[in-house]
């Protein structure tokens, strides 16, 4: 799979690079939305779960994730490998990793081995 270096906007955003961000700069890039929004909608979801640190930067689980993603309309999809996701603009979670997945391209900061297994996807639904 092609990769293409991408931070999701989060440097151009104010915040600094190297923290453990895949959910938000994934869901910022195959979403399009401004990565300081979806930093947000994360920390939001944090706080609202009572969570002690509510800083995305420093990974969410999974159950964040989905809320903020079922909020924009997203579906969730299970299983398959990085290699098969269908065309499109997709957040791929892989174990313990989110990546962005554009029409077969990988948008991240580092590239993923096609064959890493992805255990949800979700995809935009109807709008």
């Amino acid at each position: 799979m092609r990769f293409v270096l991408d931070d999701g906007g989060r440097v151009a955003a104010g915040f600094k690079p190297g923290y453990d961000d895949c959910a938000p700069r994934a869901v910022a890039i195959a979403t399009g939305r401004p990565y300081s929004e979806v930093y947000a909608a994360m920390r939001e979801e944090l706080v609202k779960r009572g969570k002690p640190s509510p800083v995305p930067s420093f990974g969410v689980a999974d159950t964040i994730i989905h809320a903020v993603l079922r909020n924009w309309r997203f579906v969730l999809a299970h299983d398959m490998l990085l290699s098969g996701v269908p065309p499109g603009r997709l957040i791929a979670h892989c174990r313990t990793h989110c990546v962005a997945v554009i029409d077969h391209v990988l948008h991240d900061i580092g590239p993923s081995a096609d064959d890493t297994p992805v255990y949800a996807l979700w995809l935009p639904g109807a709008r």
